[in-house]
């Protein structure tokens, strides 16, 4: 016999034995979907649950979050729909693959639940949803996010970052309300008198400008640090100080100078009436703010130059006499010389506060 022969006849002989292999492979059933005979006793779900047929290549995919109890059930039962959709699962399987999404708490709460017990999917969501339902979100009153403010140590971007995280848990809130309590909660006064101009037309133009505006301080900012770290690397080199005529007199004549020299200063309005001014004025009946309110005088009183909030400046500190902010309207000396000019030429002579009292106690003796 050549060697070719007995090759032939080997791989004969293997190929026989492997064909009877998967005979009897076949006749016991072991390339078969295996289930063992005791899940339907072992398992949470009824009999027809557990021992349905899963499908071929059913499963989760890679990305998917489990469910460890500590968060709101219900956003798990969400993004479990939308995966049990797209896959489109049976009854059976959504029970099956939905137990795969349950991990640490979660999963012992279903370890402990009677075997046999649940019979659909829905009777297992809504087990689920009893036990983990103190993890909701709670929805807080509309009203609550009128109380958003933003703190003292808190940047203008990072109020914005909390007050939309913390306006997601409120529903039902109008977006005029929602923009109104963001601009009141505001202690930026530069920002709160810019949106102030011209009201945001919606919530997301009012975080458009708002972002518009962080960029912009941020913009300025560095362009400030790199100006000064240049001029640290190259100081620029002092003119050398001669002094002038005023200063190289002696301090006798300087301090007789001064007293000569008129004293000016730029809040007082000029060109009206004889100077000096005067900061004590007629008592009277109506503040400055009721004056400006209910008074025909006021058309008379020429308008004021504008004025810039310091560093401190307050959002309530409003003038309704400049139309800015810096100071409150009944603080405001150019409101109170204009009001003391009209009483001194009688146009308010009416409100003074000594022929209020007269007049009162003549009626009074008549």
């Amino acid at each position: 016999m050549s060697s070719e022969e007995r090759e032939d006849l080997i791989s004969g002989k293997k190929s026989k034995e492997k064909g009877k292999e998967k005979d009897n492979q076949s006749e016991d059933g072991l390339d078969q979907p295996y289930l063992p005979r005791d899940l339907a006793e072992v398992s949470k779900f009824t009999r027809r649950i557990a021992e349905a047929p899963m499908p071929p290549k059913t499963k989760l995919l890679p990305n998917f979050d489990r469910y460890d109890g500590t968060r709101d059930p219900e956003d798990h039962l969400h993004a479990f729909r939308g995966a049990g959709q797209f896959g489109r699962w049976s009854m059976p399987v959504w029970c099956h693959m939905f137990i795969q999404t349950l991990t640490e708490g979660a999963r012992l709460w279903f370890d402990s639940l009677p075997l046999g017990g649940i019979d659909s999917y829905e009777e297992l969501s809504e087990k689920f949803l009893r036990n983990f339902g103190q993890q909701r979100k709670v929805v807080k009153n509309p009203n609550e996010i009128l109380h958003i403010r933003q703190r003292d140590s808190e940047r203008v971007d990072q109020y914005m970052e909390r007050f939309i995280k913390e306006s997601m848990n409120t529903k039902d809130v109008p977006e005029v309300m929602k923009i109104s309590s963001f601009i009141n909660g505001l202690k930026h006064a530069q920002l709160y008198e810019k949106l102030g101009e011209e009201f945001p037309h919606s919530f997301d133009n009012l975080m458009d400008r708002v972002r518009a505006f962080v960029r912009g301080k941020d913009t300025v900012s560095k362009a400030k640090e790199m100006d000064v770290t240049t001029r640290r690397i190259t100081p620029a080199a002092k003119p050398q100080y001669k002094g002038t005529p005023y200063s190289k007199k002696p301090a006798f004549d300087r301090m007789l100078h001064d007293r000569a020299r008129p004293s000016y200063s730029p809040y007082r309005p000029r060109r009206r009436g004889p100077p000096p001014y005067s900061d004590h004025f007629t008592p009277l009946t109506k503040t400055p703010s009721e004056i400006l309110a209910t008074e025909r005088v006021k058309n008379s009183f020429p308008r004021p130059p504008p004025i810039k909030p310091g560093p401190k400046a307050q959002p309530n500190e409003y003038c309704d006499f400049h139309k800015g902010f810096g100071h409150k309207t009944d603080d405001c000396m150019y409101l109170k010389r204009e009001i003391e000019v009209a009483v001194k030429t009688g146009r308010l002579a009416h409100l003074v506060k000594e022929i209020k009292e007269g007049e009162g106690t003549a009626r009074e003796e008549m």
